[in-house]
C-alpha cells in the first residue's frame, strides 16, 4: 500500500474514533430518539468528472469541493478520506494520493498487463463526527485503466561486452589435457516493463563443434546459460547461439557469441634419417666433406617456427651455426683425429609458450685425411712400446751373466776374460739402444709438427727403420753367446734366435711382456694359455726368466 494510502486511512480511522465520543452535556431521551443537536452534516463533491479515462503511465487529477453550513466549522477542521470500491488496496497498480490542501485526488499508473477499472468514494468528517450528507454519486470516482502499449523485455547478459543486440564472451584456448571441453557459464537477466509473464529458448551453437547450450538456472527474471563446445582450435574460432524472451507480445533476442581464441599447440620437428628395419642408422661424413641433414616442421597454429641447433661435440664442426633459417643443415669443414660419433640435435620453438619439439641424429665423421698418417704413428707407437718392454727386461745381458758366470765358476774363463765379454756385450747392446733411440728422437721431431705439417713419406720411412733397429737389439749379445758357447758345447747355441715376437696378448686376453726370448714359438709355448714355459733344450732360459721377471 502507498505510504499516502496508509497515512489517509490512519486520518480517517482517528476521525471516526473521535467523533464516537459525546460530550458530558448530551442529554439521553428514552425513546430512543436523537435530540437535534443543531449541528449539520458536512458536504464533500468532486467537481470535475466522476468517470476518468487512462492509459497506462499516464497520470490524472480530480478535483473536489468540501463545506459545511456550521460557521464554527471550517475546512481546516474537516477530514476529508477515501474509501477504493471494487477492488483491495493491495491490488491498486500505482499511485493514488489524496491532496487536502489543494482538494485533489491525484492517480498515477504505470505498466499494466490488462485493463481494469475501480472506483473511490470520497467522505468528509467534521469535528462532531458528522460525515458527508450527499449522495454516494456525487463524490464516487470511477477509474477505466486501458493497457494501451506493450514493451518488449530488456535481456541482460552479466559477462562479455553487448553491442547492437549481440554479446560477445571471449574464451581463452586451452591445451589442459584434463579437460575434454570448454565450459562457459553466462549469468543473464531480463527485465519486462509490463510484468508480463516470460517464456525462454535457446538455439543451437553454430561454428563450434560438440556443442551444446542449456539453461542451468531460470527463475523467470534470471538465470544461468551453460555453453560446452570443444577445447582445442587451432585457429580463432567463433560461434554464437540466440537466447529469446517471449511476453507474449513482442519476443525479446540477443545473439550470444563465443570467440574462442586458438590454443596454442607445440610445433613439431622430424629429421629425415636413414631408417632401416632395425632402426635408425647414423649419417656418415667423410672429414674433408660435408653433410646436408633436412628436416620437416610444422606448426597448427600457423606461428612461425625457429629452429636452433646443439651439437654434442661442437669443436670438431668448424662452420657449425646454432641458428637455422632453412629446412635443412650443412655441416663441414670437420676436424677430427679419428673416426668420430657426434649427435646433432634441432629444437622447433614458435616463441608462445608452448614445449618445444626437439628430434636428434647420429653423424660418423670419417678420419679420411689423416687415416695413412693415423695408422703410421699407431705401428710406430707399437714398436716404441716394443722396444720399451726389451729395454727395461734386458734379456741377452741377463743370459750372458749367467753364462759367463758358469763358464768362470768352471775355470773355462778367466776373470780378464770375463770382463772383456761383459765389456763386449754392454758395448754392443748400447749401440744398438743409441741407434734406436736416435731414430725415436727423429719422429718424435716430425710428430711434434702439426697433423697438416707432417709428412707421411717420411714417418712411413723412419717407421720401417725403427723396425729393423730394434730387431737388431740383442744380435751383437747372441754372437757373443754363442762365442761362449763354443768353449763349453753344453751350453745353448742361439743361432737361430732373430726374431722379436709380440706376445702382448695371448687368446685369453692375458697381457705378456716383449721379449726375444719370451714369446718365441722356437724356444718355448704358452702352457694352458697363461704361462710361458720354454721347450727342454732351452730350460736354461729359465734363468733369465727368473732374474728379470716373471713373463706371464
Amino acid at each position: 500500500m502507498n505510504k499516502k494510502l496508509k497515512l489517509t486511512l490512519l486520518a480517517t480511522t482517528i476521525s471516526l474514533a473521535l467523533a464516537g465520543c459525546s460530550s458530558d452535556d448530551t442529554e439521553t431521551v428514552d425513546n430512543g430518539d436523537t435530540p437535534d443537536t443543531g449541528n449539520s452534516a458536512p458536504i464533500i463533491s468532486v467537481t470535475s468528472q466522476n468517470s476518468v479515462s487512462l492509459d497506462e503511465n499516464e497520470t490524472v487529477v480530480v478535483n473536489y469541493n468540501i463545506s459545511d453550513s456550521d460557521i464554527e466549522h471550517d475546512e481546516s477542521n474537516l477530514s476529508v478520506s477515501y474509501e477504493l470500491l471494487e477492488i483491495d488496496s493491495e491490488d491498486l497498480v500505482g499511485d493514488l494520493v489524496l491532496d487536502q490542501s489543494s482538494k485533489t485526488l491525484t492517480y498515477s499508473v504505470g505498466n499494466i498487463q490488462e485493463d481494469y477499472t475501480f472506483s473511490v468514494l470520497l467522505n468528509v468528517v467534521d469535528p462532531e463526527g458528522e460525515e458527508a450528507s450527499n449522495s454516494e454519486g456525487e463524490r464516487t470516482v470511477t477509474f477505466s485503466v486501458t493497457n494501451s502499449e506493450n514493451e518488449s523485455p530488456k535481456i541482460v547478459i552479466a559477462e562479455g561486452t553487448t553491442e547492437d543486440g549481440t554479446t560477445t564472451i571471449v574464451v581463452e584456448g586451452t591445451n589442459s589435457a584434463n579437460e575434454e571441453q570448454h565450459t562457459v557459464n553466462i549469468p543473464f537477466g531480463v527485465k519486462d516493463a509490463d510484468n508480463d509473464e516470460l517464456t525462454f529458448n535457446l538455439s543451437e551453437i553454430t561454428g563450434l563443434t560438440t556443442s551444446r547450450v542449456r539453461f542451468a538456472d531460470n527463475d523467470g527474471s534470471s538465470g544461468m546459460i551453460i555453453a560446452t563446445f570443444d577445447k582445442e582450435y587451432t585457429q580463432n574460432v567463433e560461434g554464437d547461439f540466440t537466447l529469446t524472451v517471449d511476453d507474449k507480445n513482442e519476443p525479446a533476442s540477443m545473439v550470444i557469441k563465443l570467440l574462442v581464441e586458438k590454443t596454442e599447440i607445440s610445433p613439431t620437428i622430424d629429421i629425415n634419417k636413414n631408417e632401416v628395419s632395425s632402426g635408425v642408422i647414423p649419417f656418415e661424413v667423410e672429414e674433408d666433406g660435408s653433410i646436408d641433414i633436412n628436416f620437416a616442421t610444422e606448426d597448427l597454429n600457423g606461428d612461425q617456427v625457429f629452429v636452433t641447433a646443439e651439437l654434442s661435440n661442437q669443436e670438431v664442426v668448424g662452420n657449425f651455426n646454432p641458428n637455422v633459417t632453412s629446412n635443412s643443415i650443412n655441416l663441414g669443414d670437420f676436424n677430427v683425429q679419428e673416426d668420430t660419433l657426434i649427435t646433432l640435435t634441432l629444437t622447433a620453438n614458435d616463441r608462445t609458450g608452448t614445449e618445444v619439439a626437439t628430434d636428434s641424429v647420429e653423424i660418423n665423421i670419417k678420419d679420411t685425411v689423416n687415416s695413412e698418417l693415423n695408422e703410421v704413428n699407431e705401428n710406430i707407437e707399437l714398436e716404441r712400446e716394443k722396444f720399451s718392454s726389451m729395454n727395461s727386461r734386458n734379456d741377452e745381458l741377463t743370459l750372458f751373466e749367467f753364462y759367463v758366470d758358469y763358464l768362470s765358476l768352471t775355470e773355462q774363463v778367466t776373470t780378464s776374460e770375463k770382463e772383456m765379454y761383459l765389456e763386449q756385450i754392454e758395448s754392443g747392446r748400447a749401440t744398438e739402444i743409441s741407434e734406436v733411440e736416435s731414430v725415436i728422437s727423429e719422429i718424435e721431431r716430425e710428430q711434434t709438427k702439426s697433423e697438416e705439417e707432417q709428412d707421411v713419406v717420411y714417418l712411413s720411412d723412419k717407421f720401417e727403420e725403427l723396425q729393423e733397429k730394434v730387431n737388431q737389439i740383442g744380435i751383437s749379445g747372441i754372437n757373443v753367446l754363442n762365442t761362449l758357447a763354443q768353449i763349453d758345447d753344453s751350453l745353448l747355441m742361439l743361432d737361430n734366435v732373430s726374431k722379436i715376437y709380440l706376445a702382448d696378448e695371448d687368446s685369453n686376453g692375458s697381457n705378456k711382456k716383449y721379449s726375444r726370448y719370451v714369446g718365441n714359438s722356437e724356444l718355448g709355448f704358452y702352457k694352458n694359455d697363461m704361462t710361458w714355459e720354454f721347450l727342454n733344450e732351452y730350460e736354461v732360459l729359465e734363468m733369465v726368466n727368473f732374474m728379470s721377471g716373471q713373463c706371464n
